[in-house]
């Protein structure tokens, strides 16, 4: 294994006809000015998996013949463009600098056929004129400048980017053949590939799309389209029946419930569809893949791997039962559900039992992203309360467990206010036996309601009763959280204060409920 760790400016200087130049794999993290300065008859240059940091395209500048140069895997954090304008010789040069720590690139002064950028932190993008095949997967890029390049791109590799619905630039490369635009957050495409009459495939998955329209593209030549994992509930057949020249149609992972039978009329070449994970019953998965397989023609892509014991047709999962929604109350609590909306019935309930186990303590305290829904279910805990106590009548010994209450969350202030003046985390101590003194108070409310059951007839009748137990376990409960969230606060140092802020407006809602009974 070579150790280079540096190198002389004229190492090459006495081999001027060479042409090939090998320097990856070593320790380098940088390059002499003049390194290539004597040999203009380079065509590749390779430096890959070194330890670079900084690279001038000045280096290169005299290279009137270079065809290649491979720059990847380094720790490129700062590139300097050329003042000269670099014509990479051929049809097919490479630039590579993917698996770097760019963060942006300026290759306007760089005329190459293929640019290979991925894998870096890339926010912007500037190309120049001659580029064929761009590929800046794996970037954060919001938009890029695609340039002079408009009239020349043919393929566009941009997966895992943070796109958006920006894809004006993009729009106007009207000779793209292959488009790569997966996990980008796409919502709507418009017509943005409407006047790319080459297109031949194009990968839209894993975005927001719901809805396919008339023009959305150039049909001609379109033979792969890639529509997995959106949110498409319908695809409609008429719109469907103007890709022509379609082969491969991926549609795994949407919504969809229905499809059009008589597919091999519709699109006569197609050779492969993708619908697993969707929301089909059974029987009607079972009746498009017997109508479809009469033509030996039309095959099933399983895009990933099925659940255990779930029913399906050819390992494409479906559904004995009618198909529910999952509420919407549900889906507005547990957003986290969105994509599993569809279930069956036995399939939902059991979510649902799986749902109750996870709201025990011991799953509360085992993520850290746990405890910053404890206030929320405090929250709700306090409004049910607020409902069964709003009938209950005090005796004279309740006003002074509440100011004894108010009290304690008085001096909870004086903690906050001092932690927020100083910052120092022995005021953690503090907060914990304000959180403790207050527990305990609940729990006198709680025995207090307790004793009411036997001794006023406000709380006679079994429904009362059924009350009175009903308020002193919810107390007890509030209690048991406010002591999670008080061990959590000294578990987690540094949250500390935020989540107490958080628990003392839930005290405090608590205090004004109690106060206006």
């Amino acid at each position: 294994m070579n150790v280079l760790a540096s190198v002389p400016g004229g190492i090459f200087a006495a081999q001027p006809s060479l042409v090939h130049v090998d320097l990856s794999s070593n320790k380098l993290s940088s390059l002499p000015a003049e390194i290539f300065s004597q040999n203009p008859v380079l065509e590749i240059i390779k430096l890959q998996s070194n330890s670079l940091e900084e690279l001038s395209m000045d280096v290169f500048g005299n290279l009137t013949r270079l065809k290649e140069l491979d720059v990847s895997n380094n720790y490129l954090h700062k590139f300097l463009p050329s003042e000269r304008f670099i014509n990479m010789h051929g049809e097919s040069s490479i630039l590579d600098m993917s698996n770097n720590l760019l963060a942006s690139l300026d290759l306007r002064n760089i005329r190459a056929s293929n640019i290979i950028v991925n894998s870096n932190y890339l926010r912007q993008v500037s190309i120049g004129e001659g580029c064929r095949e761009l590929f800046a997967k794996n970037n954060e890029l919001a938009d890029i400048a695609i340039g002079a390049s408009t009239a020349t791109l043919e393929m566009l590799q941009m997966n895992h980017n943070k796109l958006g619905d920006n894809l004006m630039s993009i729009c106007e490369c009207q000779n793209l053949k292959s488009v790569f635009l997966a996990h980008n957050n796409i919502s709507n495409i418009g017509f943005c590939f409407s006047r790319a009459g080459q297109l031949k495939e194009i990968n839209l998955s894993r975005n927001n799309l719901s809805h396919l329209d008339y023009g959305y593209f150039s049909t001609d030549f379109l033979e792969t389209l890639d529509l997995s994992y959106n949110a498409f509930e319908v695809i409609d057949e008429n719109v469907l029946s103007l890709f022509r020249s379609l082969e491969y149609l991926y549609l795994d992972g949407n919504h969809l419930s229905d499809f059009p039978e008589d597919l091999d009329k519709i699109l006569p070449h197609l050779r492969l569809i993708g619908l697993s994970h969707n929301r089909f019953q059974c029987k009607k998965l079972l009746m498009l893949y017997r109508r479809w397989q009469t033509t030996n023609r039309i095959a099933f892509n399983v895009d990933e791997p099925m659940p255990t014991n779930m029913t399906n047709i050819r390992g494409n999962i479906c559904y004995k039962e009618k198909i529910e929604q999952i509420p919407e109350e549900n889906i507005e609590e547990e957003p986290s559900l969105n994509h599993l909306n569809g279930s069956n019935v036995a399939f939902w309930k059991e979510l649902q039992a799986l749902r109750k186990k996870l709201e025990n303590s011991n799953a509360i305290v085992e993520k850290k992203e746990n405890i910053s829904e404890l206030p929320e279910k405090s929250h709700l805990i306090m409004q049910a309360t607020t409902e069964i106590t709003s009938g209950l009548d005090f005796s004279t010994d309740a006003p002074e467990v509440i100011n004894e209450t108010t009290k304690n969350a008085t001096d909870a202030k004086e903690v906050e206010d001092n932690f927020t003046a100083t910052g120092n985390t022995t005021i953690l101590d503090g907060i914990f036996k304000s959180l403790s003194s207050i527990e305990g108070k609940l729990r006198e409310l709680g025995s207090l309601l307790s004793g009411r059951n036997s001794t006023t007839s406000p709380f006679q009748s079994n429904d009362d009763r059924a009350n009175v137990r009903t308020f002193a376990t919810i107390s007890t409960i509030l209690a048991v959280i406010v002591l999670i969230l008080g061990a959590a606060i000294l578990w987690y140092n540094y949250h500390s204060y935020f989540y107490y802020k958080k628990l003392r407006g839930h005290n405090a809602e608590a205090l004004r409920t109690f106060q206006t009974l």
